[in-house]
């Protein structure tokens, strides 16, 4: 859940900086732009933690580590 909220807060600052770069672009478009980013980086950091996650676990099966599901 922590890649969903860097992803989102970074995707929308890497969309607002490119759509404030253009100072013809209204404030709808800045917005829009904003929510775009957000959830596509969003969508990158949820996909992004979940591998990590998963790998974190498979690793910690293979060394005979008790993971949190109680394993």
């Amino acid at each position: 859940m922590q890649g969903l909220v860097v992803g989102a807060v970074v995707g929308a600052a890497v969309a607002v900086a490119q759509t404030v770069r253009r100072e013809e672009d209204p404030a709808e478009l800045v917005a829009r732009q904003a929510t775009r980013g957000a959830v596509q980086g969003g969508a990158v950091g949820l996909a992004v933690g979940m591998a990590a996650a998963w790998r974190q676990q498979r690793r910690a099966r293979r060394l005979g580590a008790p993971t949190a599901e109680g394993g």
